[in-house]
């Protein structure tokens, strides 16, 4: 279905008054109509398994096939979530990595990002009431661009560290999506993705990840050694030092960096 969300945020007045604005936005989504005799337990299980910062929203929401408008209740998370992380929802190349990597009790994070990809696009074409309201609807480009961000890690390897200090040279292959001070500086740690190409054989000859065995931290360079006796440069390379081209951080979601092989 098509929902139109209206909820009240706090804004700021000149003043240092605060005042209530209406926020509108679309969304595509299911709706479940519960039974009276249900209701309170229905909400119980809810609001248990959404606890943490969840907030209740009562939304209007219009429906396909009659176009009426009726309210639903929806569950709404918070940045006053333990779990909120702020860095996955402004830097999308980097939850692209996460999601395509991470595995919950019921399945692969990328299964259900492609299979929600899916059904926003068809919900989309599909949808009367979302054509009439955007001519050009085409879903939630959020959800799209994360979808083929994490297509594109389908056939690499990507390594998962932290790091900290200066991000000049790209030592650290962070942007500022992740909260870099001054531009090029991480003051506390931040996680970093290495993204090579998965065509590696480790050291006992299996198809198995090869495994980090060094990591190495300069002043403008930083590597990765695996037991498949790959080396892996990242930083300054204004004079070809690293062996390999720059990085060019600027293309997203990451650059493939090739390894000096046999070290």
């Amino acid at each position: 279905e098509v929902s139109t969300i209206h909820r009240q945020v706090e804004g700021s007045s000149d003043d240092n008054n605060k005042e209530k604005d209406n926020v509108t936005s679309l969304t595509e989504g299911v709706i479940y109509t519960v039974p009276p005799h249900l209701v309170d337990d229905c909400l119980a299980e809810l609001d248990f398994r959404e606890k943490g910062g969840y907030e209740r929203d009562v939304i209007d929401v219009i429906e396909d096939d009659t176009g009426n408008t009726v309210q639903a209740l929806l569950y709404r998370g918070t940045p006053a979530n333990p779990a909120f992380w702020a860095r996955a929802l402004l830097d999308i190349p980097f939850a692209a990595a996460v999601m395509a990597v991470a595995v919950g009790p019921s399945g692969p994070n990328s299964e259900y990002l492609f299979n929600l990809d899916r059904f926003l696009a068809d919900s989309a074409t599909s949808s009367p009431a979302a054509a009439t309201a955007f001519a050009d609807h085409t879903g939630d480009s959020d959800t799209m661009e994360l979808a083929s961000m994490a297509r594109s890690f389908e056939d690499k390897t990507l390594y998962f560290m932290f790091g900290c200090g200066s991000n000049q040279h790209e030592q650290l292959l962070l942007t500022r999506a992740a909260g870099l001070v001054n531009d090029d500086e991480a003051h506390d740690l931040k996680e970093v993705v290495l993204v090579v190409p998965s065509d590696c054989i480790n050291s006992t000859g299996d198809e198995a990840v090869p495994r980090p065995i060094q990591l190495y931290c300069g002043g403008g360079h930083s590597a990765l050694l695996t037991d498949a006796g790959s080396l892996y440069l990242w930083g300054w390379n204004e004079h070809g030092q690293l062996g390999h081209k720059d990085i060019a951080m600027d293309k997203i979601p990451y650059h493939n960096i090739d390894a000096l092989q046999d070290v």
